[in-house]
C-alpha cells in the first residue's frame, strides 16, 4: 500500500508542479505524501526483513531501515515547508501580486509551521531509530504542536468558506467539510498532548490514553465529516460526468472516509478498554491498550 501510494504522489507531483506558475501549496501536499509514505514504506521493508529472516531479535528501537525512512522523511518535509514559505511569500503575502490575501497568507504560514513541526517530529524519530533511544516523547509534543498549527490553518479556511453571503449548496459544502477539519485538527492536537504526557514522564496511566484514545475518536470522526462533505461535492452525478478528475475525487473520498471508519473504530475500542480499567481500579492503573498512532491526513486539513 505504501509503495502504491508512493507512486501516486510520485506522478502528481510531476501534474501539479510544473505549472507557469506553479501553485506550490498544492505541490507541498504532494511532496508531504511523498516524505509520509516513503517513511512507511522504508518501516514496512524493515519490518518484512527482521521478521522473514533468521537474523537474530532486532533491538527494541534501533532499526536501520526505519532510520533511513525516518531520515528522508524529515528531509521531505523540510522541502514541503520551503514550497508553503514560497506560496506566501511570491504570492498570497505579496501586497503586490494579484493573488494576494490575508486568509490565504495565514494558511501558506500555518502551513509552513505545520510541516516543519512534522519534520521536527521525524527527525525525533530518526534519532531513536537510528541511535536506539527513546525519544516518543519529542515525537509526541512536535506532532501536537504540528496540529496546533494546523488548528490554525484550517480556522483561516473556515472564515475564508464559512463567511459568504447568500451562500449556495456548494459553498455550505465547502464550508462543512473546512469545519470538520478544524474539529479534527483540534481533537489531534489535545490527543498528542496527552500522549506526551505519558511518554515524557513515562507513566502510562490509563486515564491518559482514556482522554487519548477519547479525543482521537473524535478526531476520527470529524475526519469522516470533512470527508463526507468533500464526497458530497464531486461524486454527485458521477456516472454522466465526463470530467476524470471528478471521478478520481470522489474515489480518494471514498476511501478516506473507510480510513476515517477504521480510525473511529480502534479509537473508539481502546478508548473503551481504558477508560473502563479507570473506573474499575483507580486513576492510576496502567494502559490497557497503547496509544493509537494516527495517519498523515489527520495533520492535514481538508484535503
Amino acid at each position: 500500500r505504501a509503495l502504491a501510494a508512493l507512486g501516486q504522489y510520485l506522478t502528481q507531483l510531476q501534474l501539479d508542479c510544473t505549472g507557469d506558475p506553479p501553485n506550490w501549496l498544492t505541490c507541498e501536499g504532494r511532496v508531504e505524501g511523498i516524505a509520509w509514505y516513503a517513511n512507511s514504506f522504508s518501516d514496512a521493508i524493515s519490518f518484512s526483513v527482521y521478521s522473514c529472516s533468521h537474523l537474530p531479535f532486532r533491538h527494541p528501537y534501533l532499526d536501520p531501515g526505519a532510520c533511513a525512512g525516518n531520515v528522508i522523511a524529515t528531509l521531505g518535509y523540510v522541502g514541503a515547508s520551503g514550497l508553503a514559505l514560497s506560496q506566501a511569500i511570491i504570492t498570497d503575502c505579496n501586497a503586490t501580486s494579484s493573488s494576494y490575501s490575508k486568509l490565504n497568507c495565514a494558511q501558506d504560514i500555518t502551513s509552513f509551521v505545520r510541516t516543519m513541526f512534522l519534520a521536527a517530529s521525524f527527525a525525533d524519530r530518526a534519532a531513536g531509530h537510528c541511535t536506539g533511544n527513546v525519544t516518543m516523547c519529542g515525537e509526541d509534543i512536535t506532532r501536537s504542536a504540528s496540529a496546533f498549527a494546523a488548528v490554525g490553518q484550517s480556522g483561516a479556511m473556515v472564515d475564508q468558506t464559512c463567511n459568504i453571503a447568500n451562500m449556495t449548496k456548494s459553498d455550505r459544502q465547502t464550508c462543512s467539510s473546512a469545519v470538520g477539519s478544524l474539529v479534527k485538527e483540534s481533537a489531534v492536537a489535545v490527543a498528542y498532548l496527552m500522549d506526551a504526557a505519558n511518554s515524557c514522564t513515562k507513566s502510562h496511566f490509563a486515564a491518559t490514553a482514556c482522554g487519548s484514545s477519547t479525543a482521537k475518536a473524535i478526531a476520527a470522526y470529524a475526519y469522516l465529516v470533512e470527508q463526507a462533505s468533500l464526497a458530497a461535492q464531486d461524486c454527485p452525478g458521477i456516472g454522466n460526468s465526463s470530467n476524470g478528475a471528478n471521478r478520481y475525487n470522489c474515489g480518494e473520498d471514498v476511501q478516506h472516509m473507510g480510513d476515517a471508519s477504521f480510525f473511529s473504530t480502534a479509537a473508539l475500542g481502546s478508548a473503551v478498554l481504558n477508560c473502563l480499567a479507570v473506573t474499575q481500579k483507580g486513576m492510576h492503573v496502567r494502559e490497557v491498550v497503547s496509544p493509537l498512532q494516527l495517519g498523515r491526513r489527520f495533520w492535514v486539513p481538508d484535503d
